[in-house]
């Protein structure tokens, strides 16, 4: 027991020996980690996504925010509550921000955080990639097609750049162009054909503009344009068959004409210098109707020709030309009609109309030369000659004063040169020239009976005789300076260039 006691003993004075035990150490705060400074997306896309991982080491709260300082770059989530796992932050790119360049793009995000609610410095992340906008790009911006005939067609070939995916719509400002498509998807390549419809096409120079509007993620982007530009030289040549025009057409070159040919009010018909129209010879005669306008004006090298196309010709193997005034020929060779120039069609309006621009004209072979002329304006018929012509040269059914000068009626069997059929006209010849008559009831002029009040002239004119039966119903006539040699330098002044040459008066 005594050894029991003294082992107690030692232990209590032991134990009151020891150090006094030290109070706990504080608890350190904890610690924001973050995975990476720095995200690097490469090529930026619709698709360019990133993320960073935000860590707590330690115990204790961590509250955090983060920003952009770019409105491309887009975080997922802004804030949040660090627990014992770690946050992920998301972020990702919207391409259609204004801030976002077509180059190397820089985006920092930032990290304010608090610990146990104390600010703690600012943790920057660097976010970089590099921005190529998708767009459409054509292989030219312009298309020359010099000049065309007819109907051609182009392709206008394009191409994507970039990564989006692109959609396009194409237009074009002329009704006289036609687009293969009018939109598609590109994956790559792509391309549109485009052709020209020359139906209602006017001549000469031309230019129309396709227009292909690209769409990235909905988005209208910059438009492409390409000029498409030509000469349309819309002459006809070689073999023309009967037709009514539905636009306006030119002839040109050696044309073989088969059928009636109809010009529609508001459309004409230009026959260029220099075009022989040979015409077929059918059962009831071919006629070229003018209801809109005729222009077929030579040049004194290029004479226009209409003709028939019969090795042996006769004076009405064609109808003719049949108008209602709007016309203008000159040199110009008319052979072969039935009735060159026809206006039986005429009425005269209560506007003034005068007769039609007609000069230096050869007509040869024909029944009848002009048909019907009327006019209540005066007018000039000049430099025409007339050969072989079996009815009439010229008839007037009702004028008001024509000044028929510098012409040639060559025609020595020709029944009437110049018939008048109207009441109160004047006309007056100037330096014309007529052919003998071979028989007795030929004449060079006549007022036809029951037509009266016309005075009649003539000036410096060769071998013109008249019937005295003109001189009735109050016809006069008069002739003063009467030439005794034929007169030179007048009618079409080309005759001389065809067989058979000029008849001279004698």
């Amino acid at each position: 027991m005594k050894k029991l006691g003294l082992y107690f003993t030692f232990l209590i004075l032991f134990i009151s020996c020891e150090e006094p035990v030290p109070a706990p150490l504080p608890i350190p705060n904890p610690k924001l980690v973050v995975s990476k400074n720095q995200v690097d997306l490469g090529d930026i896309k619709s698709s360019s996504k990133g993320h960073f991982r935000l860590k707590k080491d330690g115990i204790g709260v961590i509250k955090y925010t983060i920003t952009s300082n770019k409105n491309w770059l887009v975080l997922d989530s802004k804030d949040g509550s660090l627990s014992f796992l770690a946050d992920t932050v998301k972020f990702h790119v919207d391409l259609l921000a204004k801030d976002l360049i077509e180059a190397d793009n820089n985006a920092t995000l930032t990290v304010k955080s608090t610990v146990n609610d104390v600010p703690v410095p600012d943790y920057q992340i660097e976010v970089k990639g590099k921005f190529v906008p998708t767009i459409l790009q054509t292989n030219t911006n312009a298309i020359s097609l010099g000049t065309i005939k007819k109907a051609v067609s182009v392709k206008i070939n394009f191409k994507k750049i970039g990564l989006e995916n692109l959609s396009y719509d194409a237009v074009t400002d002329k009704s006289w162009v036609k687009l293969g498509k009018n939109n598609g998807n590109v994956a790559s390549t792509d391309s549109i054909a485009v052709s020209i419809d020359p139906t209602s096409l006017p001549a000469g120079p031309f230019e129309a503009k396709v227009t292909i509007t690209p769409k990235v993620l909905g988005v209208l982007g910059k438009p492409s344009v390409v000029t498409i530009s030509g000469i349309y030289d819309d002459t006809i040549t070689g073999t023309i068959e009967g037709h009514v025009l539905t636009k306006n057409e030119t002839w040109t070159g050696n044309v073989n004409l088969n059928g009636d040919i109809t010009v529609p009010k508001g459309l004409s018909l230009t026959i260029k210098p220099g075009t022989i129209i040979k015409i077929k010879k059918l059962p009831t005669p071919l006629v070229i109707n003018i209801l809109g306008k005729l222009v077929a004006n030579g040049e004194s090298s290029k004479i226009i020709e209409f003709r028939s196309n019969e090795t042996v010709t006769t004076d009405g193997d064609w109808g003719g030309i049949v108008s209602e005034y709007d016309l203008e020929v000159s040199y110009a060779l008319i052979k072969n009609a039935k009735v060159a120039l026809n206006f039986e069609k005429v009425s005269l309006s209560s506007f003034g109309t005068a007769l039609p621009n007609i000069h230096h004209v050869f007509f040869d072979n024909c029944v009848i030369g002009i048909l019907d002329l009327k006019s209540n304006l005066e007018s000039t018929l000049k430099n025409l000659s007339f050969r072989d012509i079996y009815f009439f040269s010229l008839k007037f059914a009702s004028t008001k004063k024509v000044n028929i000068q510098d012409c040639e009626f060559l025609g020595d069997y020709c029944y009437i040169d110049v018939n008048v059929s109207s009441d109160n006209s004047a006309i007056n010849f100037l330096n014309c020239n007529f052919a003998k008559k071979k028989f007795s009831h030929q004449t060079h002029l006549e007022v036809i009976a029951g037509f009266k009040n016309n005075t009649m002239t003539a000036s410096n004119c060769f071998q013109l005789a008249f019937d005295q039966a003109v001189l009735v119903n109050g016809n006069k006539f008069t002739a003063t300076s009467s030439s005794s040699f034929a007169n030179v330098n007048i009618g079409c002044g080309f005759m001389n260039r065809y067989p058979q040459g000029r008849i001279r008066a004698k």
